[in-house]
């Protein structure tokens, strides 16, 4: 059986809208190396240590593509560069979707707790009740 391919076409606004990524599932031994390296992250963001945690987050995205000329060339498909991603937000949803691609849920949660952990932007330090 083939590896799962996603197509992702920005909808939210910005300057990412309309900009389509490919997302491709790992292979499963690194699938779960990586996993495992995600757990470990999340105990040691826990206790406040987040050295390791960007490289293990640059290392997700490498399942993500760019479709540059959807309309024109779709077949046409290259590996990320910096510009690519233009707003903070296309990024961490990138990230969730290719945890979902390959655990489903439970790995989008502990995604979720990780960029959290680290302090990335879009996480929040804002109290969810009043007087914390």
């Amino acid at each position: 059986m083939a590896r799962k391919v996603k197509d992702v076409t920005v909808s939210e606004e910005g300057r990412d809208k309309g900009k389509v990524f490919v997302l491709t599932e790992m292979p499963a031994s690194r699938a779960e190396k990586i996993g495992q390296r995600m757990a470990v992250a999340l105990m040691r963001a826990a206790s406040g240590d987040n050295a390791a945690n960007e490289a293990l987050m640059d290392e997700v995205m490498t399942c993500v593509q760019f479709r540059p000329d959807p309309l024109t060339h779709p077949q046409t498909v290259r590996p990320l560069i910096e510009d690519d991603i233009e707003e903070v937000a296309t990024g961490i949803k990138r990230r969730q979707e290719v945890a979902e691609l390959h655990v489903g849920f439970f790995a989008v949660d502990a995604l979720s707790r990780l960029i959290s952990a680290t302090g990335q932007p879009g996480s929040s330090d804002t109290p969810t009740s009043p007087g914390t």
